[in-house]
């Protein structure tokens, strides 16, 4: 069943004047897009989307890493308090890796978090270790969300710029055991769905 072009164009209408949702699952795009093959995507969105699948990779490679190496600077930096900032430090990152792609897409407590480490590391006497590891979890958490949120923001200008991508995905992709993209008429123009 595929979505006639004034249909899509009645849906982004109604988006655009708050009176309906268009609604994605930001984690399961994440994985579509890392695995996803370039030329097919962008013969489908109509324009060139390799620099953001590149981005949208590399983030998503980096995560693990990154929650790792700053586990392991713990170790210099704390001497024997990694003990338990190191364990500390990997529950930190996992737990937020895994509430990264839920609710609205803000950053706004990461980038709080990485201007107070970058401030520290400017005010505070402590050794150059504990600078660089509070503004290294700082930019790892950042790294983390930027993920979800870049995925968000690309997977909302295909949605926005091509009739055929919205239409390959939205209610019924074949691919998928669930939709990709979808409305609610329940919209309350009170809540963001971008």
């Amino acid at each position: 069943m595929s979505l006639s072009r004034e249909d899509y164009d009645e849906i982004i209408h109604r988006q655009s004047a708050g009176k309906l949702a268009i609604l994605i699952d930001v984690s399961s795009w994440r994985q579509l897009l890392v695995k996803a093959d370039g030329a097919k995507l962008t013969a489908l969105a109509g324009r060139p989307v390799d620099r953001w699948l590149a981005v949208i990779r590399v983030l998503s490679l980096s995560n693990l890493p990154a929650i790792v190496l700053a586990a392991v600077l713990a170790i210099p930096t704390f001497g024997w308090w990694s003990l338990g900032v190191l364990p500390a430090t990997v529950l930190i990152g996992l737990g937020y890796k895994s509430r990264a792609s839920l609710g609205k897409q803000r950053v706004g407590f990461v980038a709080s978090f990485a201007v107070v480490a970058a401030g520290i590391a400017v005010v505070h006497p402590w050794g150059a270790w504990v600078h660089r590891y509070l503004l290294f979890l700082a930019v790892t958490l950042l790294m983390i969300r930027l993920l979800y949120v870049l995925t968000n923001v690309f997977v909302f200008r295909l949605i926005y710029g091509s009739y055929e991508f919205f239409d390959r995905f939205y209610m019924h992709p074949e691919e998928a055991l669930l939709p990709l993209i979808w409305t609610d008429p329940e919209y309350s123009p009170n809540t963001s769905s971008v």
